[in-house]
């Protein structure tokens, strides 16, 4: 007797969309990001990051990692508590709050 052949199928269903799990203030004026899966720095644009409750926005995106990328804002963001993405990228989460750690 011979044994059945076996297949693997993956579950259809929608893709999870990418995410922002972490957000850490690295400096004066920037901040680390984690992202679920990996991201492209380069396909996001800086200024649809907000940092509040100081408001200033980001001026530059750049990947620090496969899943991490540094924003640098147009102002310092040391007392800030939260962070905010609103951008139009798609298979992003938008719009994303996110307290810093």
């Amino acid at each position: 007797m011979g044994h059945a052949s076996q297949r693997r199928r993956s579950g259809g269903g929608v893709t999870p969309l990418n995410h922002i799990v972490d957000a850490i203030i690295a400096g004066a004026d920037s901040a680390n990001l984690e992202y679920a899966s990996p991201i492209d720095a380069s396909q996001l644009d800086p200024s649809s990051f907000v940092s509040n409750p100081s408001s200033e926005t980001g001026n530059s995106a750049n990947n620090v990692a496969p899943r991490r990328i540094i924003i640098t804002f147009s102002g310092p963001v040391v007392t800030d508590t939260e962070l905010l993405y609103e951008g139009e990228t798609p298979g992003i989460v938008t719009p994303q709050t996110i307290n810093y750690f």
